[in-house]
């Protein structure tokens, strides 16, 4: 798709203009065209007065279909007036750096924050061409048109929904179902109420979908393709989900910081290049592997961190913090975050690796997450954190399952079973939360 230099207003009168009857919005059973949504969004520009910032709640876990549909509305309105949209509470501090920012950069579009899965969330500052393109780049890779229907999974204040879902379907004139509420039986039930075609999600939205329609009853037929995103899976893990729900996955890698994914495989790739890599890197974005064999992109795509002057150095390398290589044919793979792995007595340990033998090993474990605590030996020992029914397993019992694939050192110190792992408002395992609950036993 060729590249565009304008606004997302913009954008979104192109698509009124040419598609006023078409639905722009489904949900609790109601339609809303884009002729409708322009008046609606009108309307709330007007309501939003002079302000130069218009703030969306970002807890959306479990709110009603209208409250994500208001947050729709509320972001074109700001966007079609020339406000920032952002996503969550504006810090003085954050207000005042991106004042200084919007002033020398009229493009500025909006304010997400990341998932602080780890540490601080970072305040990240977009702008219009940069969502436009991404966007565009997402639509090629999903092969989408104006005829899919893209299942809101995921809200508005992550970055991979703003560009891939809401933006991409503005794009097409295409249409946006939302769900009741992010449970997965009603994500599954909108899939089937709506058709939908498009289902783009985290690890884990992916990984109780493919649980549920194993006890459930469920018309996916409707479903193409969708992207996976926003956290570490195993090439197992995707090919689990991806026949699971019979569609065609795609793999991206991304960041708030990069406005969205910035690899890509098409959705017509072959299987082995869909699991086992990223893709590629989008075209107009330069890509490098460091010393440290951590990846560096460079491009229109990298936006600007509010609160981290050391994410993007002096020549405009974003330093993603995800290590890996780039094979003979351009294909990124990615060995994780750069930051998570642990270093034990000065053995580098991937925790993607510990979690494949988990998965590979337990079937009746949902999910897990392995992560680094202090250790006045070693200077770092291996935690795991599995969910499970506690009475399925014993800590032993998993020590000795994975004893038998992976090296002695590799066998994780501390185990914790737990019904369910922590999540942030995405979905994302929240490992700074368990690092405290760790730390208090």
């Amino acid at each position: 798709m060729r590249r565009r230099d304008i606004t997302i207003g913009q954008l979104f009168s192109e698509t009124v203009n040419n598609f006023p009857e078409r639905v722009a919005l489904r949900y609790s059973g109601n339609s809303i065209t884009y002729g409708e949504l322009d008046a609606v969004t009108d309307a709330k520009a007007r309501e939003l007065g002079d302000t130069r910032f218009a703030e969306i709640p970002a807890n959306t876990k479990h709110r009603p279909a209208r409250e994500m549909a208001e947050h729709i509305i509320t972001y074109i309105a700001a966007v079609k007036s020339g406000k920032i949209a952002v996503f969550g509470k504006l810090t003085d501090e954050v207000r005042q750096a991106a004042e200084r920012e919007a002033t020398s950069n009229a493009l500025s579009e909006a304010i997400l924050f990341t998932s602080g899965t780890t540490g601080k969330p970072k305040a990240v500052l977009s702008n219009h061409y940069a969502r436009i393109n991404s966007a565009a780049a997402h639509i090629d890779a999903l092969g989408a048109t104006e005829l899919d229907r893209f299942l809101l999974a995921i809200p508005l204040s992550h970055c991979f929904s703003l560009t891939a879902n809401l933006i991409s379907a503005i794009t097409l004139g295409a249409a946006i179902c939302i769900p009741d509420d992010r449970h997965t039986d009603n994500l599954l039930r909108c899939i089937e109420r709506e058709r939908c075609t498009i289902f783009n999600a985290v690890p884990t939205i992916f990984n109780s979908a493919a649980g549920r329609i194993t006890t459930g009853n469920y018309d996916l037929s409707s479903l193409r393709t969708g992207f996976i995103g926003g956290a570490a899976y195993t090439p197992e893990f995707f090919r689990k989900v991806n026949n699971a729900l019979a569609f065609n996955l795609i793999p991206g890698l991304g960041q708030t910081e990069g406005t969205a994914a910035y690899t890509f495989a098409p959705w017509t790739a072959p299987l082995n290049i869909r699991a086992e890599t990223v893709g590629r890197v989008m075209d107009g974005i330069e890509c490098k592997i460091s010393e440290r064999g951590e990846i560096l992109i460079r491009g229109f795509c990298v936006a600007k961190v509010l609160n981290d002057s050391q994410m993007v150095d002096g020549d405009g390398w974003l330093h993603t913090g995800d290590c890996g290589f780039i094979d003979y044919d351009g294909y990124i793979h990615c060995a994780g975050r750069l930051k998570e792995v642990i270093i034990r007595g000065g053995e580098n340990i991937s925790p993607a690796e510990i979690e494949e033998a988990v998965v590979n090993t337990f079937p009746q474990i949902r999910e897990c997450a392995v992560f680094s605590v202090p250790d006045p030996h070693f200077g770092e020992e291996i935690c795991l954190c599995v969910a499970a029914d506690e009475t399925a397993l014993s800590e032993n019992q998993i020590r000795a399952g994975l004893a038998t694939s992976l090296v002695e050192f590799k066998v994780p110190k501390y185990i914790l079973i737990v019904s369910e792992l922590p999540k942030t408002e995405v979905g994302k395992i929240a490992v700074g939360e368990l690092k405290e609950q760790i730390q208090k036993l």
